[in-house]
């Protein structure tokens, strides 16, 4: 949409219009706010990245893997407490408010993207995606620094509508400045959630190419003023220790560059192909293709076809839907070109391909094609809650704690346990552990992976008898599509040899597959390990 037509549909200049749209933006936060904290008390340890942010948090010494958005917001949600002074659950569960707060303001910004862009229809609409969206709920529970992402790349979309007005431009440039320093301090935002937010410059680079020529510089002053004013802001402790600073700035690219924890895989690849189909719906999918249609046919019209019924049916585009068409799709690229993948970096463009297919629908000038694509996008909706619902249910099962009881019941209580990181069994007298009904007695060790706590032979003769992995762990040693680094080759080998012998050779005690939740439901086994071969069946 471009001109009045779009602008007096998007934003009606009244009151009333005003308070609808405030009502709705607000609407959508809280549901998202009361459906997002759903489920948030599961025990601190079952992540294995949570207690890291823990000790950060408590002591406010960051190790600058991420920047420091979402550890800096988990003090303040702290609620006054003395962070030092405030035990591993209860900043964690700040942590995962925090993560369900971004959240839920990520779905009220594009409620007032779509506003901006097509009306309280369109706001609607993609609040309903969003809040039935199972990728933005589960990821929404998490300590983790996505959602504090997706925040960001959300609020400079959001700027970048704003910004770029298609019309003659304003007489004074005073209201083009102040857009422009808030969409700077957007990407400013987006760069404090994790590192690759600074993607989202590239809106920046659009805003001030599409201004008058006579305003860019301004333009890019303010919006070079509100990015360091907010990326500063909320990342002051890096100026005080920028060697440390740099250096995990520069371990954080190696790993997106050439891999991850000794292990790498050729690029690009279609890793994000298949987490877009698993975030999304086959009714998503229609509204995006639609979405895209609209665009290339409004372009087509405008230099080929303008006399064609086709172009009478859609509505002409504008930058700013050029701007949200492109950039999910050049992040993506960006993505295929890292070894290091995990479907949880998709975030911010899951939002987006949302935003997209919600504003399809209003692209469309024939009133019959409208109420198609209408009834398209409730199934959209109908089929997010299904899935949602399946997710927020998952939240209420725990593979863990089975397992736990399984080992209380049935070893002896002396034994000892190796395993791997996610594994996570609760063991009694750590004080991490305390309060949790489903704490052993016998003893447990391990490192990141069982393999490292020596061969299977080496720990019959120290006593050891149990190993318990975890796929999240283990199955990296036996992907088709990784493999290790060279100069990690000896070690990968060594480890996948482990694994092959208690898999071929040790007894299985007990097994659990994957849920949905990796965190809460992973794909766990208990082995007792094999005996040496002259030795029988017997421990």
């Amino acid at each position: 949409m471009s001109g009045a037509h779009s602008e007096n549909l998007a934003h009606p200049h009244t009151r009333l219009g005003n308070l609808a749209s405030a009502l709705l933006i607000a609407g959508v936060f809280l549901a998202g706010l009361v459906l997002l904290t759903r489920h948030n008390d599961f025990p601190a340890f079952y992540h294995p990245d949570e207690p890291s942010k823990t000790r950060q948090v408590q002591n406010a010494e960051y190790n600058f893997n991420h920047p420091l958005l979402l550890l800096r917001t988990s003090r303040l949600f702290l609620s006054g407490e003395n962070p030092a002074e405030a035990d591993q659950r209860k900043i964690v569960r700040a942590g995962r408010t925090a993560s369900a707060v971004f959240s839920a303001a990520a779905a009220a910004l594009l409620v007032l993207a779509a506003i901006r862009l097509a009306g309280l229809g369109a706001g609607a609409l993609v609040g309903l995606l969003a809040l039935t969206n199972h990728q933005i709920y589960e990821l929404a529970h998490y300590m983790k620094e996505d959602p504090a992402l997706l925040l960001g790349v959300v609020a400079a979309a959001t700027a970048f509508v704003g910004v770029v007005r298609p019309g003659k431009p304003e007489r004074s440039g005073w209201g083009e400045i102040l857009r422009m320093a808030i969409l700077g301090g957007a990407c400013g935002l987006a760069v404090s959630g994790k590192y690759i937010g600074v993607l989202t410059v590239a809106f920046g680079v659009l805003a001030v190419g599409a201004a008058p020529r006579g305003r860019r510089l301004s333009g890019a002053l303010a919006f070079l003023t509100g990015f360091a004013l907010v990326a500063l802001t909320i990342n002051e402790p890096m100026l005080e220790s920028l060697s440390a600073f740099s250096a995990s700035l520069h371990r954080e690219v190696d790993y997106a560059v050439a891999g991850h924890k000794g292990l790498t895989r050729p690029v690009p690849h279609g890793v994000y192909g298949a987490v877009f189909r698993q975030s999304t719906n086959p009714a998503i999918w229609l509204l995006i293709a639609l979405f895209y249609a609209a665009l290339l046919s409004d372009g087509l019209c405008r230099r080929w076809w303008p006399r064609m019924a086709l172009c009478r049916m859609v509505m002409p585009g504008d930058l700013r839907h050029w701007g949200l068409a492109i950039f999910p799709l050049l992040y993506t690229v960006v993505l295929s070109f890292s070894p290091k993948t995990h479907h949880r970096y998709f975030l911010p463009m899951t939002a987006l391909f949302l935003l997209q297919a919600g504003l399809a629908p209003f692209l469309l000038r024939s009133k019959t094609l409208r109420r198609a694509a209408l009834l398209v996008a409730a199934l959209a909706i109908a089929l997010g809650a299904w899935k949602t619902a399946q997710y927020d249910l998952a939240f209420g099962k725990d593979t863990r704690s089975r397992l736990a009881e399984f080992i209380r019941n049935t070893l002896p209580p002396d034994a000892v346990i190796v395993q791997d990181k996610r594994v996570g069994l609760p063991v009694a007298g750590e004080p991490r552990f305390e309060g949790y009904p489903t704490v052993i007695p016998q003893r447990v060790q391990g490192r990141l992976f069982a393999a490292d706590e020596g061969s299977p032979a080496s720990l019959r003769q120290r006593g050891i008898f149990y190993v318990a992995v975890a796929e999240g762990d283990y199955g990296r040693f036996f992907l088709k599509t990784h493999q290790p680094r060279p100069e990690e080759a000896a070690e990968y080998e060594r480890r996948r040899a482990f694994y092959e012998e208690v898999f071929t050779r040790g007894e299985l005690l007990w097994e659990a597959p994957a849920g949905l939740l990796q965190y809460l439901q992973p794909a766990i086994r208990l082995y007792r390990l094999p005996p040496p071969p002259q030795e029988g069946p017997g421990q």
